[in-house]
């Protein structure tokens, strides 16, 4: 079970790479380990090809735009659901994840 972020390094607009860097600070902070693939990376190109393909169309785009987020090959969302699940506290239920149990307070002695 891998996570992936489909992102794009040459992207001149600012609005998506701030989306994707938010995604990932966020994966970062929880501690949840992924994978990030550059689309404009011309060697990434089946893993574009496969992002295309998997993530559902939006209405009023031809094609989806960074960041796109998977588990293994199962899409998990947009930035927009991404963000929805931070601000609900489901973001292993979105990423299909079981969440990390908690570790037992320690106590003083």
């Amino acid at each position: 079970m891998v996570i992936k972020v489909f992102t794009s390094r040459c992207s001149g607009n600012i609005e998506i790479k701030r989306k994707q860097e938010y995604v990932m600070s966020v994966l970062k902070a929880r501690k949840i380990e992924y994978q990030e693939v550059d689309i404009s990376d011309p060697t990434n190109e089946a893993e574009k090809q496969f992002m295309r393909e998997k993530t559902p169309p939006k209405e009023g785009r031809q094609v989806p735009l960074p960041p796109q987020i998977f588990n293994s090959d199962i899409y998990c969302g947009d930035y927009e659901s991404f963000e929805d699940a931070v601000e609900c506290n489901t973001v292993f239920d979105l990423l299909k994840m079981s969440s990390p149990e908690p570790k037992p307070a320690e106590t003083a002695n």
